[in-house]
């Protein structure tokens, strides 16, 4: 069961499908601070809480769910206000916690992450925090931190530039998305760069390449070698 807890639900634009009878059966909404708290227990075996940041003007419940989810740790965790940015707080290693979300975006992805759960049994916080192409984004944000090792040199790639790219894990993560076809896994690709230096402008042209592919077929088609 995914529990959302929002008191402003009236004042939401196009949120009526959060009580449409098709997610009856896998969505419990709270808009009561009461209710909330009789109702509690229930919280330890939900398979999500999604919460609005100041319910009924406060942190409280916000907290308590809070502790009951262990930030994601224990139970995949939103945390939503009209405050916040439209960027999500989001720690998408571990894919469980969003501790920041613009209320306006987060109901705005939410029926496609209510439609994934319910057709496919998946509780993925990525459509909520980079809408249902999420895997363009996070592809996109894995190529912009590769690329930030290089930017502004020329020349030969470095195995210092290497070293760095082993250190943060951002060009590993984008081989392994980027797989089968790339046809080449993460440790024969820093083999390969460490012992067949390449240009770095081709090296940023190889990962652009991944990034257009993920823009237009929404996976990688293109192969390393």
């Amino acid at each position: 069961m995914i529990y959302l807890i929002d008191d402003t639900l009236k004042e939401t634009i196009d949120s009526d499908f959060v009580f449409d009878n098709k997610y009856k059966q896998v969505l419990t909404v709270i808009q009561k601070k009461a209710v909330f708290n009789s109702r509690m227990n229930e919280l330890y075996s939900a398979d999500c809480i999604m919460v609005h940041l100041t319910f009924e003007d406060s942190n409280d419940v916000k907290d308590k769910a809070s502790i009951i989810a262990d930030d994601g740790d224990e139970i995949p965790f939103v945390v939503f206000s009209g405050s916040f940015s439209e960027n999500p707080d989001f720690d998408y290693e571990s894919n469980n916690y969003i501790s920041g979300i613009k209320k306006s975006t987060f109901y705005q992805r939410l029926y496609d992450f209510l439609e994934e759960y319910i057709n496919n049994g998946n509780v993925d916080l990525r459509i909520i925090a980079y809408g249902k192409d999420f895997q363009k984004v996070i592809v996109r944000n894995y190529a912009k931190n590769v690329l930030s090792i290089v930017e502004g040199k020329q020349g030969l790639l470095q195995l210092e530039d290497i070293a760095k790219f082993s250190k943060d894990g951002n060009l590993k993560s984008l081989v392994e998305l980027s797989n089968p076809k790339l046809g080449i896994d993460y440790e024969h690709l820093l083999e390969t760069l460490g012992n067949q230096p390449i240009c770095i402008a081709d090296f940023k042209s190889r990962i652009e390449k991944i990034v257009i592919n993920f823009e237009q077929y929404g996976k990688n088609i293109y192969t390393w070698k």
